[in-house]
């Protein structure tokens, strides 16, 4: 299951970026609200076909 992250100024979503970005799963972290719900939708509707091709799912299928 992918995380969305929304970067932000509070310690959680300051760590969440952290992580995702240190993990190179940049795809997932959203610089603004409009760009999460972008994100949101996409990953949603279209992205489990790019889901199974990306980084994410070789880093979770060991």
């Amino acid at each position: 299951m992918p995380v969305l992250c929304l970067k932000g100024h509070n310690y959680q979503s300051r760590a969440c970026h952290s992580i995702m970005i240190n993990s190179g799963l940049s795809e997932f972290v959203s610089q603004n609200d409009d760009e999460y719900v972008k994100n949101a939708i996409y990953f949603a509707t279209k992205g489990k076909e790019r889901l199974s091709k990306s980084k994410y799912a070789r880093v979770y299928q060991r």
